[in-house]
């Protein structure tokens, strides 16, 4: 591919991988890459097929759009176990599959982990709300200046 167009890619999309009809690595983007912690360089060229079989891809939404010879989506665990929406398209030309397409999507959460992340960041953001309305406050009132003339006390 040309450099031009890899830059493009780099920038359109998190998450994006291109295969051959027989499914070999044409393009990985650097998110992708880092997403499932895979050394790019060695990745473009070889087979998808390694990467499932290596329990990194599992599921290969490349294999599945191959088989099916249609759009798939499907959730992925990424390397550090974040579960990730993925939507692989095949492309043709002339009636004949000429390259996949797959990207992934941010992270999906269930409903009990988005309760979880919020009840944490509420009680940060509560704790910082304090904090802030504590230092907000003159120094005085929070009790570090110690007046010593007789008639600051009395004010």
């Amino acid at each position: 591919m040309e450099k031009e167009t890899i830059m493009l890619l780099d920038a359109l999309h998190r998450g994006l991988t291109i295969t051959d009809a027989e499914g070999k690595l044409v393009y990985m983007s650097e998110s992708f890459a880092e997403f499932f912690g895979i050394d790019k360089n060695e990745a473009v060229g070889r087979n998808i097929s390694y990467y499932e079989n290596t329990n990194i891809l599992k599921p290969s939404i490349t294999r599945m759009v191959l088989e099916k010879k249609k759009t798939v989506k499907a959730t992925q665990r990424d390397a550090k176990g974040r579960e990730l929406l993925g939507t692989g398209v095949p492309i043709y030309d002339n009636n004949e599959l000429k390259y996949v397409v797959c990207f992934n999507s941010w992270d999906f959460l269930t409903p009990s982990e988005l309760q979880i992340k919020y009840e944490k960041l509420k009680a940060k953001n509560d704790r910082l709300e304090a904090e802030l309305i504590s230092l907000k406050k003159p120094a005085y009132s929070r009790g570090r200046l110690f007046p010593k003339a007789k008639l600051c006390r009395t004010i």
